[in-house]
């Protein structure tokens, strides 16, 4: 197996991929990217364009309220979502329908004001399901499995990239910002919902970011357990 593909290379194969006649080229970083650590495992790799570039790119993606794309504010250097004035984004796979199985979700986000409910995502719908958010005045990152309340107080920025992870692994969750585990907890619980909302909550539309969020992931293995896995490498590619 090779090493992670370089910035170069995987936007490169971004380009050439919606180019087929570019076909000798796609051959040589198309094989760069399947060899990229974890990307066989990988469910859904968001990044512009609403293109998923996971293995199967199986994703119903449904852009709600006219969400665009920033240039001028990127954590990957191309473009993100931009959830300013409360936009909104499902992901549907069949495949979310984790039961018991290990998982890890992961993204970037950036706030630009702060609101109740600031929804950076929600996977089934409340109280089945997982959620992510900034608590108001980001005085905390709200926590939210099957119902419990597994919040941690701490302060977080306006206008500054956080990288947000949370994988379960057994009955085990753990949940990582910026590379550093900062809650763990256990929840046995059956997880078959398959709607992703990325920017809001599916339990009500109205809970959702005003911000920006980039290099969207959902692996089906919890990777941030995985021996030799380098917490820091999420700011260099997202197909690690």
């Amino acid at each position: 197996m090779i090493g992670p593909i370089s910035f170069e290379n995987y936007y490169l194969f971004r380009y050439i991929r919606k180019k087929p006649e570019y076909h000798v080229a796609n051959d040589i970083i198309g094989t760069l990217v399947t060899q990229a650590p974890y990307f066989n495992d990988s469910l859904l790799i968001l990044e512009d364009d609403f293109v998923d570039l996971s293995p199967n790119s199986t994703s119903i993606i449904g852009a709600m309220d006219a969400i665009t794309f920033s240039t001028d504010i990127s954590k990957s250097g191309g473009c993100s979502y931009n959830f300013s004035g409360g936009k909104r984004l499902q992901v549907v796979n069949s495949q979310f329908g984790f039961g018991y199985e290990n998982f890890t979700i992961e993204t970037w986000f950036n706030a630009r004001f702060w609101s109740a409910y600031s929804t950076v995502f929600e996977l089934g719908m409340w109280p089945n399901s997982i959620i992510i958010r900034p608590q108001t005045l980001g005085t905390s990152l709200g926590i939210y499995c099957y119902g419990q309340d597994h919040s941690v107080a701490m302060d977080l920025d306006l206008n500054t990239w956080y990288h947000i992870a949370m994988q379960r692994k057994n009955n085990v969750w753990e949940v990582y910002l910026n590379g550093a585990l900062i809650k763990q907890f256990s929840n046995y619980v059956f997880l078959s919902a398959d709607k992703l909302g990325i920017g809001y909550s599916i339990y009500s539309e109205n809970q959702r970011l005003n911000g920006y969020i980039d290099l969207f992931r959902v692996t089906s293995r919890a990777k941030y357990s995985d021996p030799g896995f380098e917490p820091e490498s999420f700011s260099k590619y997202s197909l690690e």
